[in-house]
């Protein structure tokens, strides 16, 4: 039997949609973890091989890998905080501060930390494009 949108219906639809959104913002922190984390490892294992040669320095994007790490990790504090003040608002908690506050910083953070994967592989790619150091 289909469910309604009213009564339990909703309610059962509207904690399925929070699930869902929960999960997909935990697996894009992840991935940005992922990411810059590789993309790090990736560029430090390729300046090792080339030490002593003349290889492109990449530290510049690796200082921008480290940004995204940096910044995927605030984005977890802040979706831990916004998690807890959804909970203490839903047991009828009275917060110092709504959630959306922190949740918007949260976004900043996660979009920081996509934002600095971005530079730092268009970084690599102009660097290594340009071929040898001189």
């Amino acid at each position: 039997e289909a469910m309604s949108n009213t009564g339990q219906g909703a309610s059962w639809h509207t904690q399925e949609v929070f699930k869902t959104l929960a999960t997909l913002a935990t697996e894009g922190i992840k991935s940005a973890l992922s990411l810059n984390g590789l993309a790090m490892t990736a560029s430090l294992s390729f300046m090792a091989y080339t030490w002593g040669r003349k290889g492109p320095n990449l530290a510049a994007p690796i200082m921008w890998f480290g940004i995204g790490l940096f910044a995927a990790t605030i984005a977890i504090f802040f979706a831990y905080l916004t998690n807890l003040r959804l909970y203490n608002e839903s047991a009828g908690h009275k917060p110092k501060s709504r959630h959306g506050i922190i949740l918007s910083a949260g976004a900043v953070a996660f979009v920081a930390s996509v934002g600095s994967f971005a530079i730092g592989v268009f970084l690599s790619v102009d660097m290594l494009a340009k071929g040898p150091m001189p």
